[in-house]
């Protein structure tokens, strides 16, 4: 993203206990996104959040999966999460249906650019909608824990902020130019921009 001529730069952390997955993404953001910074690429959980601490990422790609604590738990450890999640993880993951509810990103492995420069495009997006993090996570989490899908709650970008609204309440959608009209149960009405966001690849 350039201001004025100047490229605007993000700091990026990769943590993943496959070494291909940590080299291959490395290359890609060498190669192919010069405003990615990789300030550090960790194996585990534990080498993850001290980076974190250190670097101050703009975005984490994190795996799902890894020996130890998971990318799920890590999250929970931290107090002030001032970055993007984007998970990375295999096809047919558990979690997927959850992460797109909550408005949070994904990749499959093997990590393929052309969804890479889509999720940095998103991540832009939300970026300048300045969506708080913490609540975004602590929303997942609930749904990764809920029995049933229907009782997901869908995390909706309004200029109002973010609201997470149980799946079942919703009655239909509306397009309407780049905004999706919400129809809630009670009559309750609500307008989102949801031109770019991850939840709607359902």
């Amino acid at each position: 993203e350039k201001h004025g001529g100047v490229m605007h730069l993000f700091k990026v952390i990769v943590i993943d206990d496959d070494e291909f997955i940590r080299t291959s993404m490395k290359d890609t953001l060498e190669n192919f996104f010069p405003e990615l910074v990789l300030l550090a690429s960790c194996s585990n959980a534990t080498e993850g959040l001290t980076a974190i601490t250190q670097h101050k990422p703009d975005i984490v790609f994190l795996d799902i999966e890894m020996p130890g604590i998971s990318g799920f738990d890590m999250l929970q450890q931290i107090e002030n999460i001032n970055f993007e999640t984007i998970f990375i993880t295999a096809y047919g993951h558990y979690a997927i249906k959850a992460i797109r509810y909550s408005a949070l990103d994904f990749l499959l492995k093997p990590v393929d650019t052309t969804e890479l420069k889509n999720a940095i495009e998103r991540f832009k997006e939300k970026r300048k909608k300045a969506i708080e993090q913490k609540p975004v996570i602590e929303n997942f989490v609930y749904n990764l824990h809920a029995k049933n899908p229907l009782d997901f709650k869908l995390a909706i970008a309004t200029t109002e902020g973010t609201h997470f609204i149980p799946a079942q309440d919703i009655l239909r959608l509306e397009a309407d130019g780049s905004y999706t009209k919400f129809f809630l149960i009670k009559g309750k009405k609500m307008m989102a921009n949801v031109t770019t966001e991850p939840i709607f690849k359902i």
